[in-house]
């Protein structure tokens, strides 16, 4: 399981305070995300019943990975009553991009994850002069070849998603449309300060999340399949 997210929002306050991002493999992710949860309060001198939401990546995603991330938040606040919130895998990578594509805000992008077969999971946002996000569409499976053809001009996508480690980037779409991006703490926490100022729709409360597939893990939110 990779990229289990968790940010920290301290109660009281829209002020987010600290993140976990940790990657790892095998039986121990749920026990490891819990015990970086537990460091990552410690080294902010803060306690369990301090924090009063918890925001999950809610996909695309891997089906461990981000039913790892939930199990464990829930398991946390299920006796605390503290608010558990879904954020999409986009934001921190719309967040990133301000940072470091100048000129790139009142434009539409192309977000894409890794989706299997040969396809890539793909959704299409706005960025606003304001630096706030919109959502134009939920994703699709699509294939990689289709990408030539797409009328968004600019594609971005994590530098960790395994799709890379496939598929050599000039093969997924031209060197000037294509925007590799890597994700630091500042972009999780500067994505969702966006959506709770300016588009608090854009966060889930009933955690309904997106996953990659099997099939059989992903009813009722499977993506389907682009046509053979």
């Amino acid at each position: 399981a990779k990229n289990q997210i968790v940010v920290l929002a301290e109660q009281k306050t829209t002020r987010l305070c600290a993140i976990a991002h940790y990657s790892f493999t095998g039986l121990r992710g749920g026990k490891e995300l819990i015990e970086g949860l537990n460091k990552v309060l410690h080294d902010h001198g803060l306690r369990p019943h301090a924090i009063g939401t918890f925001f999950v990546d809610m996909g695309p995603g891997s089906f461990t990975g981000i039913r790892s991330a939930m199990g464990v938040t829930t398991a946390m606040t299920t006796v605390t009553r503290q608010k558990t919130m879904g954020f999409p895998a986009a934001l921190p990578l719309l967040a990133a991009c301000l940072d470091s594509i100048p000129g790139l805000q009142t434009q539409t992008c192309a977000v894409i994850f890794d989706g299997r077969r040969n396809e890539v999971l793909l959704e299409t946002w706005t960025l606003g002069s304001d630096s706030t996000f919109r959502r134009l569409s939920t994703p699709e499976a699509v294939s990689i070849e289709s990408l030539a053809t797409l009328k968004t001009g600019n594609i971005l996508i994590r530098s960790d998603d395994p799709l890379l480690a496939r598929t050599p980037p000039d093969q997924i779409a031209t060197r000037s449309r294509l925007h590799v991006l890597d994700l630091h703490p500042e972009h999780y926490c500067r994505g969702i300060s966006c959506a709770l100022e300016t588009c608090p729709e854009l966060l889930d409360p009933q955690l309904i999340p997106i996953y990659v597939r099997p099939p059989v893990f992903v009813e009722p939110r499977t993506i389907k399949p682009s046509p053979q």
